[in-house]
């Protein structure tokens, strides 16, 4: 799938984003740090949400650096939203998926109510405080 557009405004530490990855769909992940040049976002460390069904995996954070073009704020659009998720569920991934977006559409909630609970914050278990790349 390709999405008209990868993020175009402002994007900081402890956003959340879909993210495309490999053989997976887009998911969603939190933005651990922003790389810019020319005060031009280029590059984005990014913690996926959920626990990966991949034994690598398994046990720690997956995070790594991405192109922008590959990343998409997670509040897009509806239509975009429920297409990146109707492609999820159709993944070998499906069960995984469901339960990270389930945990990121909480998140967006328990935010709407409390507005000062950050994703950082609320990921904190997730995302854990140690990353593969020492950038994080």
């Amino acid at each position: 799938m390709t999405l008209d557009s990868g993020i175009t405004g402002p994007i900081g530490k402890g956003d959340l984003v879909w993210l495309k990855s490999r053989q997976f769909p887009f998911w969603p992940a939190i933005v651990k740090n922003v790389y810019k040049q020319k005060s031009r976002v280029r590059k984005i460390t990014c913690c996926f949400i959920g626990k990966s069904s991949d034994s690598e995996h398994r046990e720690k954070p997956y995070t790594a650096v991405f192109h922008k073009k590959k990343v998409v704020p997670f509040s897009i659009d509806p239509l975009q939203h429920s297409r990146l998720k109707a492609l999820g569920m159709q993944s070998a991934y499906a069960s995984e998926f469901d339960e990270a977006v389930k945990k990121a559409e909480d998140f967006i909630c328990q935010r709407a109510v409390e507005k000062t609970v950050t994703s950082l914050e609320f990921f904190a278990d997730e995302i854990g405080s140690t990353c593969k790349r020492p950038a994080c």
